[in-house]
């Protein structure tokens, strides 16, 4: 009999985990604000019926017994952005002094494996790879107040492929005296990093 009551507690985290997943988990996913996901749920059993209730005791009503358990479920919260903004931070922060990564388009997130949900949050196993290349910061201060085609040199000399100046309004005949005026778009990648 104490081996029974053994299967049946071992039973009921799964019980009670099904039961949140159905009923509380997708209320939560309903009611999250818009940017939020909500990953759980992970399930903390708090009382059970104790065995010296149903050990060795006459059941009522033959081979059975019935078992009360509680508990309480938590779900995560976390922005709709995650994983992929903490990997892109991390990768970021490997590249290699005065460069950055592209965050757009050419980054790529491969999930290893899918949330997992603890006591201590929800987890990724993800892969991530991205382009690297000179921060535009620095280049954007160089170029100010150039002429095109120093500017274009500049950029190359710092690793950049120039495909096109455009100046608004057409009629400038240099880059803007003013740094935060210039806006570089990034395009093909002269360097790669990845990491995991």
């Amino acid at each position: 009999m104490q081996g029974d009551y053994d299967k049946a507690v071992g039973a009921a985290d799964d019980a009670l985990r099904t039961e949140a997943n159905a009923t509380l988990l997708k209320r939560w996913q309903q009611d999250a604000p818009k940017g939020r996901t909500v990953y759980g749920t992970y399930i903390q059993r708090t009382s059970i019926t104790p065995a010296s209730d149903v050990v060795g005791k006459t059941l009522d009503f033959g081979t059975t017994f019935d078992l009360t358990a509680t508990g309480t479920a938590v779900g995560y919260s976390v922005p709709s952005t995650e994983p992929r903004q903490t990997a892109l931070k991390n990768l970021a922060g490997n590249a290699s002094p005065g460069n950055q990564i592209s965050t757009g388009d050419a980054a790529k997130l491969e999930a290893v494996t899918g949330p997992t949900v603890d006591a201590n949050g929800v987890h990724w196993r993800v892969r991530v790879s991205s382009i690297q290349y000179a921060r535009t910061a620095l280049l954007t201060s160089a170029i100010a107040g150039r002429s095109f085609d120093d500017a274009k040199r500049i950029a190359e000399e710092r690793g950049f492929k120039v495909v096109q100046i455009v100046a608004t309004p057409g009629w400038l005949p240099r880059m803007p005296l003013l740094d935060s005026r210039i806006a570089i778009t990034i395009g093909e990648p002269t360097i790669t990093a990845s990491g995991s």
